[in-house]
């Protein structure tokens, strides 16, 4: 783990940043390819932890989840091998307005179809489901999955710094499993400063299996 001081308030984020980032894209090809075969047994552990999907219920799965970029934590084997075996819809985010008032928007995976035949180029270079699909009103999901840069054993969320996805949580009916999604070292010792506004995860998804965070 990754230790970290919060006295240092924004410059140390940032330099927290960069450090996850740097180490994130310097993972081999190998060990890459491999923690992708480790979110499928995750996935499987983290679904038993939650009793999902509900056996009683003819409601399909609802997942909400993100398409990696950079050598980010990827759950796209995972949910692939889920999709196959399951009763499952499957939702990306996509970015909508300009700054500062900018927001994601959800779009839902059609039927039948993969991921790299619907999502299309966004901003930041990020793959989101096309404008055509994006929904006036959120879906109830089951779970939300979060990337992150960083995350601190309360559950507490690094990101870009942009809020989106905090201010996307309180917009979702329901409430949905959070669910930290990222590599062993990027869950550092310590905890990481918040803000109000700040919606820490429920649990953290590693390639290694789940850790529960610890809740004030």
């Amino acid at each position: 783990m990754e230790v970290f001081d919060a006295t240092d308030g924004r410059k140390a984020k940032a330099a927290l940043r960069r450090q996850m980032l740097n180490r994130r894209e310097a993972m081999p090809l190998l060990a890459y390819r491999q923690a992708g075969k480790g979110f499928c047994r995750s996935l499987r552990m983290l679904l038993t932890h939650f009793h999902l999907p509900d056996p009683d219920s003819d409601r399909p799965l609802r997942i909400a989840t993100y398409a990696a970029m950079r050598r980010e934590a990827d759950l796209a084997p995972a949910l692939s091998d889920l999709l196959l075996s399951t009763n499952l819809e499957l939702y990306y985010p996509a970015v909508t307005g300009q700054e500062p008032e900018a927001g994601l928007v959800l779009g839902r995976l059609p039927q039948g179809m993969a991921p790299r035949d619907f999502l299309v180029a966004g901003r930041f270079g990020v793959a989101e489901p096309p404008e055509d699909s994006w929904l006036d009103v959120p879906p109830e999901l089951d779970i939300l999955f979060l990337p992150g840069l960083a995350f601190d054993p309360a559950g507490n969320r690094l990101g870009w710094g942009r809020a989106y996805y905090d201010r996307l949580i309180p917009t979702l009916p329901g409430r949905p499993k959070l669910v930290g999604v990222c590599y062993a070292f990027q869950i550092i010792k310590g905890s990481l400063p918040v803000d109000d506004h700040d919606q820490p995860v429920d649990i953290l998804l590693t390639p290694e299996g789940i850790q529960p965070v610890r809740k004030p």
